[in-house]
C-alpha cells in the first residue's frame, strides 16, 4: 500500500466526549496513514482506526466464522483490510462502535458490479460493558494486549480470525482453514514444529514473512474545511476565461487550445478556472488544458481527480449520511443500485469509502 502520510496526529482519545473520536458524526473527514504508530498502539485495547495487520476486535468474543470470512468467488479466506472506530453518540448501545472490512486478496475476484469479495461488519458495545473498563485506558506497552480476542478464543496464526483447527502434530498452533495452515507451513512451521512438539506448551513463534496480511498503520480521521477558497471567489465569465487561456497560450507559444472546445469539455466555470490556475503554476497542468480541451472526458472522474488534487494522501472519506465521490459516470449506475438494502428493504445511508491509494 502507498500513499503514507505523516499527518498531525489527533490528541489523546477521550472516550466522554464521542465528538473527537469520531469528528466525522459532523462534518466530512479524510482518513490518512501514519505507519510511524508503534504496533502495541493499534491493540483492542485502545479502540484503534486502522489498516492491515490482525484486526484489533472490538467484541472480543463470537467473531465472524470462517464461512462468513470466505470470498464467494474463490472460497479463499478474505484478508483484513481497514477498520474504523467511529462511535455513534445518539445510541448508547454503540459508544463503542467499529466497521471492519476484508477484502479478497486474488485480483480476478476484483469484478465489476460484484461484492463476492469484499466483506463489513459492524461491531458495537454500551459504555459499560465486560470486556473494557468504564474509563479511558491507561496507555503503556505493558498492559497493551490484554483484553484482546486471544483472552477468550483461539485465533488463527495467520489472518488472526477465529481459528478453530489446530495442527495435528504440535497442537499449538490454530488456523481458520486449511489454506492458511498451508500457508504457515510454508512460513517456517514445517521445522518449528517438532520443536514445540518436544517443548510442550510454549506458543508458536509470530509469522515474520507473513505475506497474506497488509502493512500495518493507523488510520487517522481528520475533518475537512469545506469552505473552499477556490469555491469563495467569484465565478470568472467565458470572455475572463478566454483571456486566462490567452495568457497560458501566450506564456508557451507551442500550446493551442481551441477556446469554445475547452468551455463545452469542461462544462463547469469553477472547473475551467481551476485548470488554467493550475497550468499557470504548473507546466504539467497545461497537458491538462489541451486534453480536456480536445477529448471527451468522463466528467464524474475529473470532479474526482479535483476533489483529491489538495490531499492526495486520503485513504479513506468518511461523510456519515453524505454522498460517495464516485470515480467514473459507470460508478453513477452501481451507486444507485446499492440504494436499498436486500433484508429490511429501508433505504441504506452511506457512510465512508475506501479510496483507490490504499489498494495501489
Amino acid at each position: 500500500m502507498s500513499g503514507m502520510s505523516s499527518k498531525k496526529k489527533n490528541s489523546t482519545r477521550k472516550l466522554v466526549d464521542v465528538g473527537e473520536i469520531n469528528p466525522g458524526e459532523d462534518s466530512l473527514c479524510l482518513g490518512f496513514l501514519d505507519a510511524e504508530t508503534e504496533s502495541w498502539r493499534l491493540s483492542s485495547k485502545f479502540f484503534p482506526s486502522k489498516v492491515g495487520g490482525y484486526p484489533a476486535w472490538l467484541v472480543l468474543e463470537g467473531l465472524p466464522t470462517a464461512e462468513q470470512l470466505c470470498c464467494h468467488s474463490c472460497q479463499k479466506p478474505l484478508a483484513f483490510l481497514c477498520q474504523l472506530y467511529l462511535p455513534n453518540s445518539a445510541r448508547e448501545y454503540a459508544f463503542h462502535r467499529t466497521l471492519f472490512m476484508f477484502v479478497c486478496r486474488d485480483g480476478n475476484c476484483s469484478k465489476s458490479n460484484s461484492s463476492n469479495g469484499l466483506r463489513v461488519f459492524r461491531s458495537q458495545l454500551h459504555r459499560r460493558n465486560k470486556y473494557y473498563s468504564y474509563e479511558p485506558p491507561v496507555e503503556h506497552r505493558l498492559m497493551a494486549h490484554s483484553p484482546g480476542a486471544a483472552d477468550y478464543g483461539k485465533l488463527c496464526i495467520i489472518c488472526g480470525a477465529a481459528g478453530d483447527k489446530l495442527c495435528s502434530q504440535c497442537k499449538c498452533v490454530s488456523y481458520c482453514s486449511r489454506s492458511h495452515q498451508a500457508i504457515h507451513w510454508g512460513c517456517g512451521h514445517k521445522k518449528e514444529c517438532k520443536t514445540l512438539l518436544q517443548q510442550q506448551g510454549s506458543g508458536p513463534s509470530r509469522v515474520s514473512n507473513n505475506r497474506f496480511l497488509f502493512p500495518e498503520a493507523e488510520l487517522t480521521l481528520e475533518p475537512v474545511d469545506e469552505t473552499d477558497d477556490e469555491n469563495s471567489e467569484s465565478e470568472l465569465t467565458n470572455d475572463e476565461i478566454k483571456q486566462e487561456i490567452k495568457k497560458v497560450m501566450d506564456h508557451d507559444p507551442r500550446v493551442t487550445i481551441d477556446e469554445e472546445s475547452f468551455l463545452n469539455a469542461s462544462g463547469d466555470n469553477q472547473k475551467c478556472k481551476n485548470k488554467i490556475k493550475h497550468a499557470v503554476a504548473d507546466p504539467d497542468g497545461v497537458t491538462e488544458l489541451e486534453e480536456m480541451a480536445n477529448t471527451d472526458k468522463d466528467e464524474t472522474f475529473v470532479v474526482f481527480q479535483e476533489k483529491i488534487h489538495d490531499e492526495p494522501d486520503q485513504v479513506i472519506r468518511y461523510d456519515r449520511r453524505g454522498q460517495p465521490l464516485l470515480c467514473s459516470s459507470h460508478a453513477v449506475k452501481l451507486s444507485s443500485a446499492a440504494k436499498t438494502c436486500p433484508n429490511c428493504k429501508r433505504h441504506r445511508a452511506f457512510e465512508f469509502q475506501v479510496m483507490p491509494q490504499m489498494l495501489n
